[in-house]
């Protein structure tokens, strides 16, 4: 097993970087509270503010959350039982409490070129990190030293060490254009409130520059129900959730004109009236052919208080989405995962 198959991390790499992101938060029994460090790591610092993208997660604060933890168990059964943060430890040498942060940049989906940033709590053991690779070779770029190798058995996948709290990991395409944006000149663009939202308390932050592939997307909806169509002709999406009791879900997107966030407005408020309409009794009808009588009833109940908790506000070209997540809904999600 690896958790660096394929071009980590690309966007044709999402899935295994969403895999590092959840075994990091796996399995094992939380850790004593790590020294305190004060401090910025730096890490958001290598987030281009005009990427079609970005995706950071708080990871030693989201792994103290008891759903987290248990939906990762979950995912361990599904994987024959496997200990996944062990094997996370034994390919990268860290653990969830060691990861303050946990960064995936999207540069650029048509050349699939990503990457990867790690900010931990305290100073890491560079040694201990690029004894996990085979071979590692040292490669100068842009006046900054890099060292690929294999790690696992993975393809080839490079680190770059930035500070004694960060470090970077991408396949070579992807750790090249990283270092040479930490190179050039830094410009303001569509992610720079979404960068500094992830700066804070929130425990996971995504974002989206939709400059390349809306107009597909937005055809792609269009056909599944035309009203679909207005909510996606924005210029920025981000999207952050705060995990607890209940897990928060806030969506806040941008339009070019007033206009056009008003008619983005109508279709958010037409999506709950939708699912309401057709899509209740479907999902009420699956909860009941996966789980007991009882647990069916719990999640459905959950489903219906998320739907009811779902609001869209609307301010000049700003539109918000809100609504809660009972964590019997992920409970019953988690429940109904095939065992392999």
């Amino acid at each position: 097993m690896s958790i660096f198959r394929s071009r980590l991390p690309a966007v044709r790499g999402l899935a295994a970087s969403a895999a590092l992101v959840l075994l990091l938060a796996g399995r094992a029994e939380p850790a004593p509270a790590p020294p305190a460090v004060g401090g910025d790591a730096g890490d958001l610092k290598l987030v281009p503010h005009d990427a079609q993208g970005m995706l950071s997660l708080r990871m030693a604060d989201a792994y103290k959350v008891d759903v987290i933890r248990r939906g990762l168990q979950a995912l361990e059964k599904q994987n024959g039982g496997k200990d996944l943060v062990a094997e996370v430890r034994k390919q990268t040498g860290l653990v969830p409490a060691d990861v303050e942060r946990l960064t995936v940049v999207f540069a650029d989906s048509k050349a699939n070129v990503g990457w990867l940033i790690v900010a931990t709590v305290k100073p890491y053991d560079r040694a201990r990190l690029l004894d996990k690779f085979t071979a590692p070779k040292a490669i100068k770029h842009r006046g900054r030293t890099y060292h690929a190798g294999k790690l696992g058995d993975s393809n080839d996948v490079a680190v770059h060490f930035v500070n004694q709290r960060v470090a970077v990991y991408a396949d070579e395409a992807g750790m090249k254009r990283c270092l040479s944006f930490l190179d050039g000149k830094k410009n303001k663009g569509p992610l720079e409130d979404a960068v500094k939202l992830a700066s804070g308390k929130r425990h996971l932050v995504g974002a989206v520059n939709p400059a390349v592939g809306l107009r597909e997307l937005r055809e792609e909806a269009a056909k599944l129900w035309k009203p679909f169509g207005p909510l996606l002709d924005l210029e920025t999406a981000t999207l952050a959730l705060d995990f607890g009791a209940a897990t928060q879900v806030e969506l806040s997107v941008r339009y070019p004109t007033v206009g056009k966030a008003n008619d983005g407005r109508k279709a958010a408020e037409g999506v709950k009236a939708a699912v309401q309409l057709l899509g209740a009794a479907t999902v009420e009808d699956a909860f009941k052919q996966a789980l007991p009588p009882a647990q069916a009833k719990e999640a459905y109940d959950a489903f219906a208080s998320m739907l009811d908790s779902y609001k869209v506000e609307h301010q000049d070209k700003h539109v918000r989405i809100k609504m809660k997540i009972e964590n019997k809904l992920f409970e019953a999600l988690m429940a109904g995962l095939p065992k392999q």
